[in-house]
């Protein structure tokens, strides 16, 4: 058995924000707690975060679609945007080991992304980048 939700939002700051306690909210209701809350949320908040961020003002009106499927094993995190194509493993991989003051500057909430999730795809297809994002429950 799951349970799903689904929210639209506009590529904004503050539309976002007007989310995030709902998105948290019906994670709670369903049980969803610890490590796999957290995962959840973290995905959400850096992919959209991200978004947000590299989108120019021109477009701030488009929006993307945040869905949540929740089972008893696992947490299924499905965000859709019509931004240009952005493969999150094409990207750079973050060095850690590196000190500080060498690394490039962002990049650490998609190496979160990429590592905490337990599963991670993106696809895209008829103009749409389809993130999904698997999260145990175990």
């Amino acid at each position: 058995m799951s349970t799903a939700a689904q929210w639209e939002v506009r590529l904004d700051v503050a539309a976002f924000a007007a989310i995030e306690p709902e998105i948290g909210e019906f994670l709670s209701r369903q049980g969803v707690a610890g490590r796999a809350a957290y995962v959840s949320n973290l995905v959400i908040e850096e992919i959209v975060r991200n978004l947000i961020a590299h989108t120019p003002p021109y477009a701030d009106e488009e929006t993307i679609t945040v869905a949540l499927t929740v089972t008893t094993r696992m947490v299924t995190v499905v965000i859709e945007d019509e931004r240009p194509p952005f493969n999150p493993f094409e990207g750079p991989e973050l060095d850690v080991e590196a000190p500080l003051e060498q690394r490039r500057p962002g990049g650490m909430g998609l190496h979160l992304v990429r590592n905490l999730a337990d599963d991670l795809t993106y696809e895209n297809s008829s103009q749409r980048n389809r993130l999904i994002a698997r999260v145990s429950r175990q």
